[in-house]
């Protein structure tokens, strides 16, 4: 007896508001201009993607309700179907936006290269894909490295190295400790972290570490946002921020020990010639650097952190420097609304000076009466009084300390 073989049509229908894409009537399906090849895309089942789409299709369906066989057509994708650098169906999805034109053809990014598998079978770092092979390389794709670097001058201009030497020094004094270090993910999913076993290294990663290095540097020394370092590198924003986070974490840690505030032998024996000659004694530079932070949840904070000099919410921290231009003191961060007076009572500065010591500093710091109690001096610009003007005398202490300050700080300006 034979047995009847039933076959069931399976049919899909979009479920986006105002979209009446539906299989079960061809002629009635409408393809946009950026889409090859129509098709119907099932609402993901991981949690953190299936609350993307959720949020994107109840913009023009209000309680949306979705189940386990709801489909989306590859209208409502930027690229015609979901892809890494746009996972998630965001246009036409309100009603009114039915009239709107297409979006113009883009050119998908490839992530991966695809070669041949006699090609890939000599290489460890690639992946088998059926009868392909990929390659996880982030250099096939054209992201910036740093041979893209070809004058030391660019070096210099680029991530603040003197030239490509020292960067490759630098670079191979934090190799082996960036080949097993966690990368930033936010506080919640950093702390859920066991941080004590080493970083697998088969994770591939979007970027070498020397490209991370550079990243990290270039942002440091340009200021970069982090959308411009997301189009140089090829990577996500997010990406750049994990990196730029994680990488500052560990020159933190293992270069630390650069910061030393040396004695008072070595700074008078590599003392420039214009400081030896008018300021023999000066010891150390110092001045208090203001970086911007995001507004405090608590008023309290955000009150607290207020700077009437940048109109903005700062955090704050004393720098000192050699007349040679060597960082020897680095202090903890304040609120931006602290004085300086205060942050050189409070940070621990004044327990490195001895006797005699002369302390170079900007007209804000009234701190002659601190420097009296340990027996030192301040050097600073004389300030006009009133209306007054200045005489030759103050004019000419002015300009000279100026000069001296500008020669030592070359390092500092480099860095900051």
């Amino acid at each position: 007896m034979r047995q009847k073989i039933r076959y069931i049509m399976v049919n899909y229908r979009c479920c986006v508001g105002g979209c009446n894409n539906d299989s079960r009537y061809p002629k009635k399906i409408v393809k946009r201009s950026h889409v090859e090849n129509l098709r119907w895309h099932f609402i993901p089942k991981d949690p953190k993607k299936r609350a993307q789409w959720i949020a994107s299709i109840s913009k023009g369906l209000v309680g949306f309700e979705p189940g386990n066989y709801k489909t989306v057509c590859s209208n409502h994708f930027q690229y015609g179907k979901p892809t890494y650098s746009s996972p998630t169906p965001t246009l036409y999805m309100v009603p009114s936006d039915s009239n709107k034109p297409s979006p113009k053809k883009r050119k998908l990014v490839a992530r991966h290269e695809v070669v041949s598998t006699a090609e890939a079978s000599n290489n460890s770092s690639f992946k088998e894909e059926g009868t392909q092979c990929l390659i996880i390389n982030p250099l096939t794709y054209g992201s910036m490295k740093f041979a893209d670097l070809t004058t030391e001058q660019d070096v210099q201009r680029f991530t603040g190295f003197p030239n490509v030497e020292t960067f490759q020094l630098m670079f191979n004094t934090l190799f082996e400790k960036a080949m097993c270090m966690h990368y930033w993910k936010g506080d919640k999913e950093s702390a859920l972290k066991d941080t004590t076993k080493p970083r697998s290294n088969n994770v591939q990663r979007a970027l070498t570490l020397e490209q991370e290095f550079l990243l990290t540097m270039m942002r440091i020394k340009l200021g970069l946002f982090v959308f411009d370092l997301a189009l140089r590198f090829k990577v996500s924003e997010a990406t750049v921020s994990s990196v730029f986070t994680t990488w500052v974490k560990l020159m933190s840690k293992e270069l630390k020990w650069m910061i030393s505030w040396p004695d008072r032998y070595l700074i008078q024996r590599n003392m420039p010639d214009m400081f030896r000659r008018y300021y023999r004694k000066c010891r150390v530079i110092i001045d208090c650097t203001e970086l911007f932070s995001e507004t405090p949840s608590s008023l309290e904070n955000a009150a607290m952190c207020w700077s009437n000099y940048k109109q903005h919410y700062t955090l704050k921290f004393l720098i000192g420097i050699t007349p040679n231009g060597h960082i020897s003191f680095v202090s903890e961060t304040f609120s931006g609304r602290s004085s300086d007076v205060f942050i050189v009572e409070n940070s621990g500065f004044l327990n490195y000076l001895q006797p005699h010591d002369q302390v170079m500093a900007d007209r804000g710091f009234k701190i002659h009466d601190l420097l009296a109690y340990y027996q030192c001096s301040l050097t600073i610009p004389p300030s006009k009084h009133s209306n007054l003007q200045m005489s030759g005398a103050d004019v000419r202490n002015t300009s000279l300390i100026a000069n001296v300050i500008s020669y030592g700080s070359q390092v500092y300006l480099h860095i900051f």
